[in-house]
């Protein structure tokens, strides 16, 4: 005769449940979900593909952005030399004016003469602040312009959905040739993080003393 344990085995009926559960949907609406990358019990890694949506719409964008970068660059480049013009003509009037002044006080110009300069230099000063308006706008074109762009990259980049984190996927509601909406009720994915899964089960009371972790 020998002493041994004897091991009782206790049935339970339960549900595994991740310990905490990550829904992962679109971060962009209204594109056609193209690529699936994950299934379900895949193990994936923090910024891992798991799915990527159509992007044409968002290229085509992008090349009409890239277009309007370089026309408001050259729009630029043309109103900085047109106020150079400008501010050129305005000096040049100036110093017509104070030539004219000089030569007034000994006679040998005319008022009629000094009075048309004034006017010139003020319409020069005044083709030169509409040149500065001109060109503001134009630069506000451009900053306008770099913002799309920066808005597009962004919006490209989340044409790839990727896993906020490590774990293990649970559930794939992502369909092939769907159109994503970030009102939808179910997410693309269900992942739970770092593959932590618990046993939510009930223990017959009798039972609980005699068990252990």
């Amino acid at each position: 005769p020998q002493t041994q344990d004897l091991i009782e085995t206790l049935l339970v009926t339960g549900s595994l449940l991740p310990r905490e559960e990550i829904q992962v949907g679109p971060e962009i609406e209204g594109y056609r979900l193209i690529e699936i990358f994950a299934e379900v019990g895949d193990t994936v890694k923090k910024g891992q593909i798991l799915a990527r949506l159509s992007r044409e719409v968002l290229d085509i964008q992008m090349a009409q952005n890239t277009a309007n970068a370089a026309k408001a660059k050259a729009t630029i480049a043309q109103q900085k030399a047109s106020l150079d013009q400008m501010l050129a003509q305005e000096a040049e009037a100036t110093s017509a004016v104070e030539r004219t002044r000089q030569l007034r006080k000994t006679g040998v110009a005319s008022q009629e003469t000094l009075d048309e300069r004034e006017r010139a230099v003020k319409v020069a000063s005044a083709q030169v602040a509409a040149a500065r308006e001109t060109l503001n706008a134009a630069e506000a074109d451009a900053v306008l312009v770099q913002a799309q762009r920066s808005e597009l990259d962004l919006k490209l980049q989340r044409t790839e959905v990727r896993a906020p984190d490590n774990g293990i996927v649970l559930a794939r509601d992502a369909r092939i040739g769907s159109i994503v909406l970030s009102t939808r009720s179910e997410p693309l994915f269900r992942i739970a993080r770092d593959g932590a899964v618990d046993l939510d089960a009930e223990v017959p009371e009798v039972a609980l003393p005699r068990i252990a972790v």
